[in-house]
């Protein structure tokens, strides 16, 4: 299993357990609200890990990777503490607000590791990537003898003018 498949794997996991939790409180008003309340809930707080499976699939080096499930598991472990808080230790009739405000309250960490995630990917590839080489093959290169006879192409050296 490589890194992209544990990345894609870790966010998904994190994204199905914000899933069924909200399922779980929104079933109180029946399977038509349960839908349609676990659909409103993700468009705000499921966000986050959706971007990070978007970017580990088009990512190429394993250090992205890293970043985003690390990114991904940090919002998981954001997500279960604010729902803890709000629906536990603090329960409150506006509990269900703050369900909606974590994927906005995390984004002052998660944006900066999105946009550090790509930048990198795009670093290492061009840093790795294969460089073209250049081949002169020997009956290419020019004659000596005819090479000193004819005229010479303009150069920095002799002011752009031709010397013969």
């Amino acid at each position: 299993m490589n890194l992209r498949n544990v990345s894609i794997w870790c966010s998904s996991v994190v994204l199905l357990g914000i899933t069924g939790f909200l399922a779980y409180i929104t079933a109180a008003g029946g399977v038509v609200n349960m839908v349609f309340g676990t659909i409103a809930f993700l468009l705000f707080c499921g966000f986050p890990p959706v971007v990070s499976i978007m970017l580990s699939m088009g990512s190429k080096n394993p250090l992205p990777h890293i970043i985003l499930t690390t990114a991904s598991l940090l919002y998981g472990g954001w997500f279960a503490y604010v729902v803890y808080n709000a629906f536990f230790v603090h329960l409150d009739p506006q509990s269900g607000i703050a369900v909606l405000l974590v994927g906005i309250f995390s984004l002052p960490v998660m944006v900066p590791l999105w946009i550090l995630a790509p930048c990198l990917d795009l670093y290492l590839t061009k840093k790795y990537a294969p460089k073209p080489h250049v081949v002169i093959r020997i009956n290419d290169a020019p004659d000596p003898e005819t090479a000193a006879s004819t005229p010479s192409s303009p150069t920095l050296f002799d002011g752009g003018q031709q010397t013969q």
